[in-house]
C-alpha cells in the first residue's frame, strides 16, 4: 500500500512539473538552440570506422592465414585416414586418428582465441570510434550556438541550461540524509 502511494505521488509531481513545462511561454523555449544527432550513422558512415577496420584486418591478417593453413592441412590428414585407413594397421589408423583429434582441438582453441582477440580489439576501436564521434558533436555543438544536442540521450548541454551538478549536490543530500542515523525513541 506505501509502495503504491509513492508510485500514484511520483506520477503526480511528474504530471504536474509536465503541466507547468508546457504552460511556460513560448519565448523561453524559443530561447534554446537543440539539434538532434543519429550517432549510430555518424559513425558507421564516418571515415574513422573504415581506417579502423581496415588496420584490425591488416591486424588479423596474418593469424587468419595461419588458421586457414591449419584447416587445410587437417583437411589433408582426414582424407589420408579415409584414403588409406582400409591398409593401414590398426595401431596406426589409431594414433593417426588420435593425432587428427588433438590437431582438431587444437585449431578450434586457436579459433577460439582469434574470435575473442579480434572481438576484443573491434570493441576496442568502437570505443574509441564513439569518443571521436561524442568530441565531433561537441565542436559542431560549440560552434554552431547549440544549448542541447539530443540522440537516444543528451549528448551536449551548455552550461547555462545544463543542470546535472545540481541534480548531483541533491543527491549527495538525500544520501547524506539517509546516511545519518537516526535516533530510535526511548
Amino acid at each position: 500500500m506505501i509502495h503504491k502511494f509513492k508510485i500514484q505521488s511520483v506520477y503526480t509531481v511528474l504530471a504536474l512539473a509536465l503541466s507547468i513545462a508546457f504552460a511556460a511561454p513560448v519565448s523561453a523555449a524559443e530561447a534554446a538552440k537543440v539539434g538532434y544527432v543519429n550517432a549510430a550513422r555518424a559513425l558507421n558512415d564516418s571515415p574513422q570506422k573504415e581506417a579502423a577496420k581496415k588496420r584490425i584486418e591488416a591486424e588479423f591478417a596474418p593469424r587468419d592465414r595461419k588458421l586457414i593453413a591449419q584447416q587445410k592441412e587437417l583437411r589433408k590428414l582426414e582424407d589420408k585416414l579415409v584414403r588409406d585407413g582400409s591398409v593401414m594397421t590398426q595401431a596406426a589408423k589409431q594414433r593417426a586418428t588420435q593425432e587428427l583429434r588433438g590437431k582438431k582441438r587444437n585449431l578450434q582453441r586457436e579459433f577460439d582465441e582469434f574470435r575473442e582477440d579480434s572481438n576484443l580489439r573491434q570493441n576496442q576501436e568502437r570505443v574509441k570510434l564513439q569518443k571521436v564521434v561524442l568530441k565531433a558533436i561537441d565542436a559542431v555543438a560549440r560552434a554552431n550556438g547549440y544549448d542541447i544536442i539530443v540522440g537516444e540521450g543528451v549528448l551536449f548541454a551548455a552550461d547555462r541550461v545544463n543542470v546535472t551538478n545540481k541534480v548531483i549536490a541533491q543527491l549527495r543530500a538525500e544520501f547524506e540524509r539517509n546516511r545519518t542515523p537516526q535516533k530510535s525513541p526511548k
